[in-house]
């Protein structure tokens, strides 16, 4: 090595890697190595001396990095480059590599010094932290998305139906929000269509889905009033978007008619209505979850439904609210029958009065922490306008 002797003995203790390249030479043969640069590499020094320190190079190296080193070195310019290295052992690490070159006497392109560090730690850390980054990002917009779909899938309000008083309440899970979701639609004449729905699963995919399955049902209210067609329209259109599934969305539809002083409903693998003078279950038939099958099987049954009368419509998160460590099988259920034995207690209560004691009720009971959503929606039908 062609340097002076002081120089030479703190380029051997660094405790960076150091080597020193002939710059004359093709290739760049090594002339020295400090042993740091053996404990780096784990070559021994009769091992690299001579070569290139390509040798370090390996599948997965930059090609960025490797330009930008034969670029400086053919240019005989300083550079500073992180690339992934190999050991002899294979095993890769990333090296912060900085190049300097030496001039001789005339000036002329003599040697190159490197030095390495081993920058492992940091760049996978820094790599760790993008990706963290990118993932609350990522979270941050779902979130986003997820609260806009959550209000159309669930108006504070629902909007004014000619001879109905109408109240509606949603609770959000504790652990995100799912795929409950209402609907109070006009349908032909002055027939008005209430529905509600339950997304089997959490987050935006499920919100997703019910989205659209409320847009469909949306939809397809212009044209029909028949709750069974309506749902199986809306099974329909479900199976075409995304196949038979697992994920299948549980719906109940109900249709006033006020001329006809009628109530007409229909079931998806959904609890029936409930009727508010006297608490009972509407009695029919229930039909498959949409998205499972194209046969539903949901047929229309219908209610007499004259003024003051009332009905209840609810997704599962009202009777599965439970009290207690929700890990536990024992955790009480707030029950079907604590739904029936509340409206019962109201008699004719308003709508809005019948929703919040039941809300008020099971928020109770699960001392606020909900781990499914909860969805609400009560009609009650009163004289002509």
């Amino acid at each position: 090595m062609a340097t002076e002797p002081a120089l030479g003995r703190a380029l051997a203790a660094a405790n960076s890697g150091i080597t020193v390249a002939d710059a004359t030479r093709e290739g760049f043969p090594l002339t020295f190595v400090n042993d740091a640069f053996l404990r780096l590499t784990g070559y021994a020094r009769d091992e690299v001396m001579g070569r290139s320190c390509r040798f370090l190079q390996g599948p997965d190296t930059e090609p960025s990095a490797i330009s930008a080193i034969s670029s400086a070195l053919r240019e005989g310019r300083e550079a500073s480059v992180v690339l992934r290295n190999y050991r002899k052992d294979g095993t890769d690490f990333y090296n912060e590599l900085r190049l300097a070159p030496v001039l001789d006497e005339d000036g002329g392109y003599a040697q190159v010094i490197g030095v390495q560090n081993d920058v492992s730690a940091l760049v996978r850390a820094e790599r760790s932290l993008r990706r963290a980054t990118r993932v609350i990002a990522e979270q941050d917009q779902e979130l986003a998305e997820l609260r806009v779909l959550q209000r159309a899938l669930t108006p504070a309000e629902p909007p004014p139906r000619p001879r109905l008083e109408l109240a509606s309440c949603f609770l959000a899970a504790e652990d995100g929000v799912a795929g409950d979701f209402y609907l109070v639609a006009p349908g032909p004449a002055d027939a008005t269509v209430f529905v509600v729905g339950d997304v089997i699963g959490h987050g935006l995919e499920a919100a997703r889905r019910a989205t659209f399955l409320r847009t469909a049902l949306a939809t397809f209210c212009r044209f029909s009033d028949d709750p069974s067609r309506l749902l199986e329209m809306a099974n329909h259109a479900l199976i075409e978007r995304s196949g038979p599934t697992t994920e299948f969305v549980t719906a109940v539809c109900a249709t006033y008619r006020p001329d006809e002083q009628a109530l007409l409903w229909a079931s998806a693998g959904h609890p029936p209505p409930v009727l508010l003078d006297g608490g009972a279950d509407a009695e029919g038939h229930t039909g498959l979850p949409l998205g499972i099958e194209i046969d539903l099987g949901a047929a229309c049954n219908r209610v007499p439904f004259g003024d003051h009368d009332g009905v209840l419509l609810f997704t599962d998160g009202l009777p599965e609210a439970r009290h207690g460590d929700l890990r536990r099988r024992n955790a009480t259920r707030f029950g079907e029958e604590r739904v029936h034995a509340i409206v019962r207690s109201l008699g004719d209560a308003p709508a809005p009065a019948v929703v919040r004691a039941l809300r008020d009720a099971a928020t109770e009971h699960v001392g606020g922490r909900f781990a499914d959503d909860l969805c609400i929606l009560a009609a009650r039908a009163r004289a002509g306008d």
